[in-house]
């Protein structure tokens, strides 16, 4: 049940941005009721640790395809940089959120 809340979260990521990741609004994206949420998570924070770990996955190997069909060094790195850039624009929202969205206002928090 853990991935299908990430999933939902993802979907109202994709729909709308971060903002839209509440308790009720990702209980209701995923079908379930919203306490059952505490069974896996322990609040909206500990969803949206979990949506940048898949997204920072999702970019990670985005990069290493696009790396690793090359062998020079050169073409390692101007195909990570075209890949980055890819990613970016392909998914705009997921990228935002990776690298400009902080949930809680602090360094400890996404």
């Amino acid at each position: 049940m853990s991935e299908e809340i990430v999933d939902a979260a993802v979907r109202l990521i994709d729909a709308g941005g971060p903002e839209r990741v509440t308790l009720r609004g990702v209980a209701r994206e995923a079908g379930i009721s919203a306490p059952s949420i505490y069974d896996h998570f322990a609040d909206r924070v500990e969803i949206l640790w979990a949506v940048k770990a898949r997204f920072l996955g999702e970019l990670e190997g985005h990069l290493r395809a696009a790396i690793d069909r090359h062998e020079g060094s050169a073409e390692r790195l101007m195909a990570g940089c075209e890949a980055y850039v890819t990613f970016s624009e392909r998914w705009p929202s997921r990228y935002a959120f990776l690298f400009a969205y902080n949930a809680g206002g602090d360094a400890g928090t996404p």
